[in-house]
């Protein structure tokens, strides 16, 4: 009988290809949550909001996939040089930091991330000073 042609890509409803979510239109209910307390009880802007309850997210479903520490890192460092006007070498800047923090992130060790963290701030306020 007459079989109908199917379209190149991936097919409606397919979700091979869905590891982490990271991507997804829509938030899921811990994303949700963690969105409305970031904005209502911390007072964070809507944007960063998001992004962080996605990459929290993201992070936590799949802390050894690299592209999402990658894809995060490229969201932070657009957010960044709309919101503040940096330049592309500033948001390259800003993209190394955050990945390497992102990294660190998702091993789970929060005293390794806080020194990533500390490690790269102390850099920043250098490269200012001089």
């Amino acid at each position: 009988m007459g079989r109908h042609k199917r379209q190149s890509g991936g097919q409606p409803g397919n979700q091979n290809a869905r590891k982490h979510g990271f991507y997804a239109a829509n938030l899921s209910k811990e994303e949700l949550s963690e969105y409305w307390n970031l904005v209502n009880v911390h007072g964070l802007d809507p944007q960063v909001a998001i992004l962080r309850a996605k990459v929290s997210q993201a992070l936590a479903q799949a802390p050894d996939n690299h592209r999402v520490i990658m894809e995060s890192s490229n969201q932070v460092a657009k957010l960044c040089q709309a919101n503040m006007g940096l330049d592309k070498e500033d948001a390259g800047q800003v993209k190394k930091i955050s990945r390497g923090i992102f990294a660190a992130a998702a091993t789970g060790d929060m005293e390794l991330t806080k020194r990533v963290a500390s490690k790269f701030l102390q850099a920043v306020e250098n490269s200012q000073i001089e």
